[in-house]
């Protein structure tokens, strides 16, 4: 049986820093033998001033240089972001590391001034601290939220009522827009054949049969309690209480006379749902509650299922921060299909949300705020939480007839990929296409001799014709600099690994056919446009390590599943066991015939 001391030890490190990455939303670059740093969680931090080593003892230890100026082991870790004390501490990191172990009281190790640490469990109004975890929805969950967005959707469409519809038109939302975008419509409490129960209604038999599925509804924040005298709305919304429903009476649609917008995460399903009323009166944009639902709206980026691709290929995202501020930068893309933009549903990149672009390797921020205090005050923050190498310029509502070069002037060949030279002869033209003097549309490729305009601002919208066959490329050529720290395992973190090999997608997706980069490689057209990797699954990750490192060096890689383990962030058995995966699906040669392996990736099976 293992003690306490040890699964903090440096015999637990890959496992201790995983457990870390999960548990705080991490991503911890290796720069030593067993030194590891990142971006700091307790604190807005612009630098991987977060540092892991091992001390004198052996035990891991994690330091933060910057604003905190304290150091914790894994158990204190464990306790500040849990709020938890110490013995639960200790259990949660052996039920991580299947050990098990004799638990002990009192502390890990003497409490840090700046540290909160505790003997006991936490009494009631004891709170965890705040941190930019990804949160996993409930499948069940999940598929409530796309019910109900597919409800309203089918409801808007259907509807005699034309008043949300001319309303979504009037601000510049076509038909074709609300369909690609699954926006709805939820009747009013004050509907006299709905009375605000038009989603509970549809599915009242469902519910009736079985109370899980009610439960799962009511988790995604899709229905209001009618019945709750604590609030200030009780004697309004007590009116429409039904007894004769019996229990689901006492409830009603939480987006009852609003139109819905459905949020979508990176991998396109619904994570949650936005209403907003018709008229400005009242509150009038409204999202689910968290603390009574399975919800965490601090991650939503409205537009980020369809503008992850993008970002990924220009290393660029235009921050938005209403839902109708997106759809006027979307009007200005003459190929709608490729849109950078993502509304952050208010002025303030939520650390959740930098976490994502940090994944996504954003390099700039291009942030389109209200020019107001609050506008202001965001952009000096998300100037202040991104990292070395990476650039916020401004692109905001300005007074009528202002020039937009007043802005833009200091920020001209400032961000790569964009030539905002051609912006601001751009930005004129387009003034009429909305009401905000907001306008971000020229990406361009390519050397300055040989520059193509990849977006411009024109009424009309036509597609580049596709290459014949006869034209079409027998290679690919990629970025090795870009996809080289994207190929790692971080540890097994299950959620991060997802996003990563969606964005490796996007990448090889992209189907670069020339060659821009200092160091490239070349991946077989056919490879790609066939889709071969995709039963590769996360093996992808090494095949393309040992692609790419092949034909950097022309020949065999060299190399042992040690060394791999390292490099790619995992242990040995996963190399072994995703090595013989793809020896066995005909994409990689091993020749085991001298002291070390010499491997050579293959494109085709035969």
């Amino acid at each position: 049986m293992e003690t306490y001391d040890t699964l903090r030890s440096v015999k637990y490190i890959e496992q201790v820093i995983a457990f870390a990455e999960e548990i705080l939303g991490l991503i911890f670059k290796k720069s030593g033998t067993d030194k590891y740093s990142s971006y700091c969680p307790f604190h807005k931090d612009s630098t991987d001033s977060f540092r892991v080593y091992v001390n004198q003892k052996g035990i891991v230890r994690f330091h933060c240089f910057g604003a905190c100026d304290t150091e914790w082991d894994i158990y204190d870790i464990i306790q500040k972001r849990y709020g938890c004390g110490f013995r639960e501490a200790q259990r949660r990191l052996a039920q991580y590391l299947h050990q098990d172990i004799e638990i002990i009281r009192g502390n890990s190790s003497p409490a840090p001034e700046k540290l909160h640490s505790v003997t006991e469990e936490p009494t009631d109004n004891e709170s965890s601290v705040d941190f930019a975890v990804p949160v996993e929805l409930e499948p069940q969950v999940f598929d409530a939220l796309e019910r109900a967005s597919a409800f309203y959707n089918q409801f808007l469409a259907d509807s005699v009522d034309g008043k949300p519809l001319n309303y979504l038109l009037s601000r510049g939302v076509t038909d074709s827009l609300i369909q690609k975008y699954r926006i709805g419509y939820a009747p009013a409490y004050g509907d006299p054949k709905h009375e605000g129960k038009s989603l509970l209604n549809e599915y009242l038999p469902r519910f009736k049969d079985d109370h899980l599925v009610f439960n799962a509804f009511n988790r995604a924040g899709l229905f209001r309690l009618l019945a709750d005298e604590t609030t200030k709305s009780y004697p309004y919304y007590s009116q429409f209480i039904d007894h004769s429903m019996g229990i689901f009476g006492l409830y009603g649609d939480y987006f009852a006379g609003r139109i819905t917008f459905p949020v979508h995460d990176i991998k396109g399903r619904v994570c949650g749902i936005v209403g907003r009323k018709m008229d400005n009166r009242g509150v009038r944009w409204v999202k689910q509650q968290t603390a009574d639902t399975a919800l965490n709206p601090k991650s939503w980026l409205y537009g980020i299922d369809k503008a992850y691709e993008n970002i990924i290929k220009y290393r660029t995202v235009v921050l938005v921060e209403g839902i109708f501020d997106y759809f006027a930068f979307l009007r200005l893309h003459q190929d709608q299909d490729r849109p950078i933009v993502v509304s952050t549903l208010g002025a303030r990149l939520t650390d959740e949300a930098l976490n994502l672009f940090k994944i996504l390797k954003v390099k700039n921020f291009i942030v389109a705020y209200d020019w107001d205090e609050a506008g202001k005050k965001a952009i000096n923050s998300i100037a202040g939480q991104i990292g070395d190498g990476c650039s916020v310029s401004y692109l905001g509502g300005m007074p009528d007839g202002q020039d937009p070069a007043d802005f833009l002037k200091n920020s001209v060949n400032a961000i790569d990929g964009f030539s905002l030279s051609h912006l601001l002869a751009g930005a004129k033209k387009a003034q009429a296409l909305t009401k905000k003097t907001v306008h971000i549309d020229f990406i361009t490729t390519g050397s300055r001799e040989e520059r193509s305009v990849q977006f411009s601002p024109v009424l009309t919208s036509s597609k580049p014709t596709p290459p014949s066959p006869a034209e079409k490329p027998q290679y690919y050529f990629y970025d090795a600099n870009i996809l080289l720290p994207m190929l790692s395992y971080d540890h097994g973190n299950k959620s991060l690994l997802e996003v990563k090999l969606d964005a490796l997608v996007a990448i090889l997706e992209s189907r670069p056919q020339q060659k821009n980069a200092e160091r490239t490689f070349r991946l077989r057209s056919k490879f790609i446009d066939e889709q071969r990797y995709v039963p590769l699954g996360s093996a992808l990750i090494l095949w393309l390590k040992i692609a790419i490192e092949q034909e950097y060096r022309k020949r065999w890689l060299k190399i042992t599943d040690g060394t791999l383990a390292v490099e790619l962030r995992t242990t040995r058995a996963t190399i072994q066991k995703y090595k013989s995966f793809l020896r066995e699906m005909g994409y990689l040669n091993i020749d085991a015939g001298e002291k070390i392996q010499k491997l050579s990736v293959k494109h085709f099976v035969v």
